[in-house]
C-alpha cells in the first residue's frame, strides 16, 4: 500500500479524486459482496450512513485519509508493547492488525 500512498501524494489535485476512487473501488466492492452474500445489503448502506458516529469522520474522508496518509510510521505490536512496558504499563489486550489497518492495544498501569 505504500506505493499507492506515494503515488496519491505526487498527483496534481485534479487527479487525486479519480485516483482515490480507483484505489478504493476494489476494496469497497469486497465490502459490498460480503454484505450481499450475507443477505444484509441494508447493513452495507448503514456502514456509510452511520460511520461518522463511530469514527468522527465520514467513511469517504476516512478512506481518503488512509490513501493519502504518507509519510507514516509502522510499528510492530511487539515494539509498541516494549515501548510502553518500559514505563510501567502491562499489555492487557491485543488485537493485531494481521497485515491490514492498525494494531489495537490496551494497557494497564502496573506501577
Amino acid at each position: 500500500m505504500v506505493e499507492e500512498k506515494i503515488a496519491y501524494n505526487k498527483l496534481p489535485r485534479a487527479l487525486k479524486l479519480p485516483y482515490a476512487v480507483a484505489v478504493w473501488t476494489p476494496i469497497e466492492a469486497r465490502y459490498l459482496w460480503h454484505y450481499y452474500k450475507n443477505k444484509n445489503v441494508p447493513g452495507y448502506f448503514a456502514l456509510w450512513s452511520e460511520y461518522k458516529k463511530s469514527r468522527g469522520m465520514s467513511r469517504w474522508h476516512d478512506m481518503v485519509d488512509w490513501i493519502g496518509g504518507f509519510p507514516y510510521e509502522y510499528a510492530t505490536a511487539e515494539a509498541l508493547t516494549a515501548f510502553y512496558e518500559k514505563d510501567g504499563f502491562k499489555l492487557a489486550k491485543l488485537l493485531p492488525n494481521n497485515g491490514y489497518g492498525c494494531h489495537q492495544l490496551v494497557f494497564s498501569r502496573t506501577a
